[in-house]
C-alpha cells in the first residue's frame, strides 16, 4: 500500500516534470517580450553636447533638426536591438527557468525514492511487530485456561456435594438430599 503510493508521487511528479516543456515557445515569446521592454525602458538623461562644452552649440535649424533625426534613429536602432536582445535572452531565462524546475522535481523524486528504501528495510520489523500484536492477549487466555483447568480440578476432588473422581479407586455417589432412595454403589475400571 505504501509502496503504491510512492509510486503514485513519483508519476506525478514525472508526469509535472515532463509537462514543463509544453508550450515552451509561447512562454519564451512571453519572456522576450517581457526583457524586451525591460531593456528598451532602461532610458539615460539625453546630454545635451553644447552644455559638456566638448561640442559647441549649434544655432543652425538645419543642424539641430539633423542632430534630431539622428538621435531618433539612434533610438529606433536601439529599441530593435533591444528587442532581438531580449529574444536571445529568453531562450536562457525560458530554459534556466524550466531546468531549476526539473531539478526540483528530480530531488523531489530521490527523496520518494529514498523513503521507498526506507519503507522496505522496516517492513520485515513491521510483519515481526504484528505477528506478535496478539501475544499479551494470548498470555492472558493461557493464565485463564489454567486457572480454569485448577477450579475443575479442585472441583472434581473437594469434599461436599460435588463427586469425588479417584481413578482406580471406588467412585463416591452424590450423597443424596433427603427421600431420594440411595441406589448403591459403583466400581471404576470394571
Amino acid at each position: 500500500m505504501r509502496q503504491q503510493g510512492f509510486d503514485r508521487e513519483q508519476q506525478a511528479l514525472v508526469a509535472a516534470s515532463q509537462g514543463r516543456y509544453e508550450n515552451y515557445g509561447a512562454k519564451q515569446e512571453a519572456n522576450a517580450e517581457t526583457l524586451g521592454d525591460f531593456i528598451t525602458g532602461q532610458s539615460r538623461a539625453e546630454v545635451d553636447p553644447a552644455a559638456t562644452g566638448i561640442i559647441p552649440g549649434s544655432d543652425s535649424n538645419v543642424t539641430v533638426l539633423e542632430e534630431a533625426r539622428q538621435k531618433q534613429k539612434a533610438r529606433g536602432e536601439t529599441d530593435k536591438n533591444a528587442v532581438r536582445l531580449g529574444d536571445v535572452l529568453s531562450f536562457g531565462e525560458t530554459l534556466g527557468d524550466t531546468l531549476r524546475l526539473q531539478g526540483r522535481d528530480a530531488s523531489q523524486i530521490g527523496q520518494i525514492g529514498s523513503f521507498r528504501r526506507g519503507s522496505q528495510n522496516v517492513l520485515p520489523y513491521e510483519l515481526d511487530a504484528a505477528s506478535h500484536a496478539g501475544d499479551k492477549a494470548a498470555f492472558g487466555a493461557d493464565i485463564l485456561r489454567g486457572l480454569g483447568s485448577v477450579a475443575s480440578i479442585y472441583g472434581l476432588t473437594a469434599g461436599g456435594t460435588s463427586p469425588q473422581v479417584r481413578l482406580g479407586q471406588r467412585i463416591m455417589a452424590m450423597k443424596p438430599p433427603a427421600g431420594i432412595v440411595r441406589l448403591g454403589t459403583t466400581w471404576a475400571g470394571g
